[in-house]
């Protein structure tokens, strides 16, 4: 595998989305928890429950290896906004990542490419690193392994959109995170080909407008992710993690996709 000769350290993030109540959340961080507390890990897990369990489940995960992720936040500080949460609020309570424009956050709830690059900025400004969702709107796919000009078009505008501002010594700290539309709560993953053909225009995107940085930053797949097809997944050499949803709301499902990579060290 090409991670450790690049210097990515792959990073897996179970993104529970409104799925588990805040006991069903300790309980299934703390089964994670055991299981990878005392192992030295040549990855990076990151679990992100929703807002009202974000600071039991730290209490569950302090101390140990395994990184909270809030699942979004605010665009603004402080202020009137009725439901919002602050990036201070989530840095204060152990976050040290935060997932901002995430497909059903766009899709359903109106993020904007403008109000995701002022997420992405506050987080950054707050010690904490963004994982940055991005993916098509519609499907373009024309075959397995093949990008079409549509979805390069949509894919760097939405990119560099949501990166205005960044300089390039902040992009390390950022984790880009493709996910696309077909492959969101489908069950239906993208081929590992068509994964990496994205994933490889995406780094070089970014290299075409911030330069070598662009070969150190992580870029993960997200999308239907399970344990039956990471490793095909995970060999694909600018694929550098994965972004798990349903897969990571069982405790063994979630372990098998992490344990793969341990075992193929």
């Amino acid at each position: 595998m090409n991670l450790r000769v690049a210097g990515r350290t792959p990073l897996f993030c179970a993104n529970w989305k409104m799925n588990l109540s805040v006991d069903a959340s300790v309980a299934l961080a703390s089964q994670i928890d055991v299981a990878l507390r005392k192992t030295m890990l040549p990855f990076e897990v990151v679990l992100a429950p929703s807002f009202v369990s974000l600071q039991p489940v730290f209490q569950v995960l302090k101390g140990g290896p395994i990184a909270l992720a809030a699942q979004t936040c605010a665009s603004s500080i402080r202020g009137a906004y009725t439901g919002e949460v602050s990036v201070e609020d989530l840095q204060k309570i152990g976050c040290q990542y935060v997932i901002v424009g995430h497909s059903e956050r766009r899709r359903y709830l109106g993020d904007t490419n403008q109000d995701v690059n002022q997420k992405l900025l506050l987080t950054l400004a707050h010690g904490m690193s963004p994982i940055l969702c991005i993916g098509e709107t519609e499907n373009y796919a024309q075959s397995p392994s093949f990008l079409s000009n549509r979805s390069e078009k949509e894919l760097e505008f939405m990119l560099l959109e949501s990166l205005l501002k960044i300089e390039s010594a902040w992009l390390e700290k950022i984790v880009i995170a493709y996910e696309p539309v077909f492959a969101i709560g489908t069950g239906v993953a993208a081929t590992p080909a068509y994964a990496q053909s994205v994933h490889l225009f995406i780094r070089n995107c970014l290299k075409k407008h911030f330069g070598q940085v662009a070969d150190r930053l992580r870029i993960v797949y997200g999308g239907s992710v399970t344990s039956a097809h990471v490793g095909r997944f995970l060999e694909c050499p600018d694929i550098d993690g994965a972004l798990i949803g349903g897969a990571s709301l069982v405790a063994e499902s979630f372990l098998d996709i992490v344990r793969y990579h341990k075992e193929k060290e």
